[in-house]
């Protein structure tokens, strides 16, 4: 892996679960690190509902490795969401490639 590919600015966010004042559990996101990648798409697809249609991609990003990032990270790119479906760590942990899914708003 070239170093160099890694040029794309990617903010890492964990899942953070609160309680509102009646103690009803809420899910947000907490920014956790920001780092350098590589984002490579792979497919897509359009879902078309009552609501509207619904974009999806599969993508995989390059990032050096963490262990931290994790399954219940999520990564932002520009205004674009990723949801994390399985990580590979390559090269004895020099890299990780992430498989993520792009989705059009933040619910990821």
């Amino acid at each position: 892996m070239n170093s160099a590919l890694l040029n794309k600015k990617l903010t890492i966010e964990k899942e953070v679960t609160t309680t509102n004042s009646v103690g009803t559990p809420i899910r947000t996101w907490a920014f956790m690190k920001a780092t350098w990648g590589e984002i490579r798409f792979l497919s897509g697809a359009a879902a078309y509902t009552e609501e509207g249609t619904l974009n999806s991609n599969n993508t995989e990003i390059t990032v050096r490795y963490d262990p931290l990032i994790t399954y219940s990270c999520r990564i932002l790119h520009g205004s674009q969401y990723y949801k994390i479906n399985y990580i590979q760590t390559v090269n004895r942990k020099d890299f990780m490639k992430i498989q993520v899914i792009r989705f059009e708003n933040d619910t990821g």
